[in-house]
């Protein structure tokens, strides 16, 4: 690879995690060049076999990654998203590159509708989230990489703390009532009926979805 002149291996779209490690151990003991290592979700922070991204990224550092993130699929916004609970890397730098958008199937033709003053307007947030390589994957062109250098353009240092920003919820359910629950049609018919649904956890924490009732 140095005879060819090579600066850097880009290992990318890795939506297997054990692929990637696999991949990366060995790229690391054939050679010293800089190792970029991108894996890709379907949901945002979450990773096909339920691990988390920081720590994947994580572990993809201390494998030899000189630069961790992710591409492809998710746009610029659901990135961003994903990104926030992402610490810094001690012996690493950040990377994303984000998707035009979500493809859309129009007269045999896959069509990603981004513009590029979309990725302009999202260029500050992902240095704010401590990225340093910053690329497009499916459905970008030339100009929504411009569109991210002038986004980029207003004399921003790249971040060199930065504050995790924990996604938390708080989900609060009324009591019951002692007297025997109303029947769903009986209640739709009086007064206007709320239905929620939880998607199935991409991870083995169920621990939010379930409530344990207090014994009084």
């Amino acid at each position: 690879m140095l005879l060819e002149k090579v600066d850097a291996l880009l290992l990318e779209t890795y939506y297997d995690f054990e692929e990637m490690s696999t991949v990366l151990t060995i790229a690391r003991k054939e050679t010293d060049l800089p190792i970029i290592a991108h894996v890709s979700m379907h949901e945002p922070g979450i990773l096909q076999n339920g691990k988390p991204l920081p720590e994947a990224l994580k572990e993809l550092v201390e494998l030899g990654a000189n630069v961790v993130g992710t591409n492809c699929r998710l746009g610029p916004f659901h990135m961003i998203q994903a990104l926030h609970d992402v610490p810094l890397p001690e012996k690493a730098f950040l990377s994303a590159y984000p998707n035009g958008s979500l493809p859309e199937y129009q007269d045999g033709k896959l069509i990603y509708e981004t513009e590029p003053s979309y990725f302009k307007k999202y260029a500050a947030d992902f240095r704010n989230e401590g990225v340093r390589l910053l690329g497009g994957c499916c459905g970008t062109t030339p100009a929504q990489i411009k569109a991210f250098k002038e986004g980029i353009a207003a004399n921003l240092d790249p971040l060199k703390k930065k504050i995790v920003k924990k996604q938390s919820g708080t989900l609060v359910i009324a009591e019951r009532q002692k007297n025997p629950e109303t029947p769903l049609f009986a209640k739709a018919r009086k007064e206007r009926s709320v239905f929620v649904e939880f998607d199935t956890p991409r991870h083995l924490d169920t621990s939010r979805f379930f409530l344990k009732e207090s014994k009084h």
